[in-house]
């Protein structure tokens, strides 16, 4: 992500677009430096997803027989775990895997739970 960096003397300000980084030192701190800076994007902290969400994102999708079939074949011990649980971690290494071997993008399955 780039972000646009007003250095003033005393430190500086940054700003998303560089019309705002613009505008604000126009007004605040004229003649002061714009420099471009190339940041890394904050990983996002997982999120609980409960499973109802997940399941009816894949039946939207037109996925559910592909997902039943995923689930007869996990090993016991996973599949009594995925019965079991009520929610996923977004970052849950297992279910990013499933919805994955659906043909689907974690990004969307695993979004936010609007109902947690």
């Amino acid at each position: 992500m780039i972000v646009y960096r007003v250095v003033t003397p005393t430190g500086w300000v940054e700003f998303d677009v560089l019309a705002g980084a613009e505008q604000w030192r126009d007004a605040n701190a004229p003649g002061a430096a714009i420099v471009e800076v190339q940041q890394e994007p904050v990983p996002a902290e997982p999120y609980r997803v409960s499973k109802d969400t997940m399941l009816y994102r894949v039946e939207q999708a037109g996925k559910v027989q592909d997902a039943i079939t995923l689930i007869d074949n996990l090993p016991p011990d996973q599949q009594f775990l995925f019965t079991n649980y009520a929610w996923f971690w977004s970052d849950n290494a297992i279910a990013t895997g499933m919805v994955q071997a659906l043909g689907l993008d974690p990004a969307d399955i695993l979004a936010e739970d609007p109902w947690l």
